[in-house]
């Protein structure tokens, strides 16, 4: 983009923000709440030296859970009283240097992504094995310069439909969602749909209430 400067985080025909500032105001308000667990997907097109600094700048270090694979995964509320309340996976690489580092697709798996059409999307493995307890349901559609289509996004982030979409793959997989990939988050009800799924025990339960 000619910049020097670090930003997130897609691409810049949908804006972009300081890392640093973004980071140090997420930092600011962890430090304000007693009881939030935040994870991070970093799409890493820099080196690992380069993201320890970014969160190490914004003093986030400290906070980072380290998991290894094969062990279970602590409850939210394990790592709220831990300090350890931040989450980190990222892409494209693995990097034992930097445990707290999650390669996304060594510790999780998620299904396809990024379709053209509503009837393509799947409940299917895209990337990772498929057979670790952490795993993300893929969410948008693509527009024809193959970004996120904001033009469909309220559609396909409706809640009914999303509701769905999500206790279908439960049922599939037998877990449900760990976490739920959205682009344009604000527009739709991902929230709500989120809610409703943690207040179910079993993707066959009948579904509460609409939040």
């Amino acid at each position: 983009h000619g910049d020097p400067d670090s930003t997130l985080f897609h691409p810049c025909i949908y804006s972009e923000v300081d890392a640093f500032a973004w980071l140090g105001q997420l930092n600011s308000l962890m430090n304000n709440s007693s009881g939030d667990v935040v994870t991070i997907l970093i799409e890493n097109y820099v080196p690992a030296e380069h993201v320890e600094y970014l969160f190490e700048s914004a003093g986030m270090i400290d906070k980072a859970y380290v998991h290894k694979v094969g062990e279970a995964w602590p409850t939210l509320g394990d790592l709220v009283l831990s300090g350890k309340n931040l989450v980190v996976f990222w892409d494209y690489s693995d990097d034992e240097r930097y445990p707290w580092l999650h390669h996304a697709w060594t510790h999780s798996w998620d299904t396809p992504y990024g379709e053209d059409e509503e009837e393509e999307m799947s409940c299917t493995v895209g990337r990772g094995s498929g057979e670790t307890e952490a795993w993300h349901l893929n969410n948008w559609l693509n527009s024809i310069f193959g970004f996120g289509d904001p033009t469909r996004s309220e559609a396909v982030n409706d809640y009914n439909k999303l509701l769905a979409r999500a206790i279908e793959c439960w049922q599939i997989f037998d877990d449900r969602p760990t976490f739920i990939a959205v682009d344009f988050w604000e527009d739709g009800e991902v929230v709500n749909v989120t809610m409703t799924l943690n207040e179910m025990e079993h993707w066959s339960d009948d579904v509460p209430p609409h939040p």
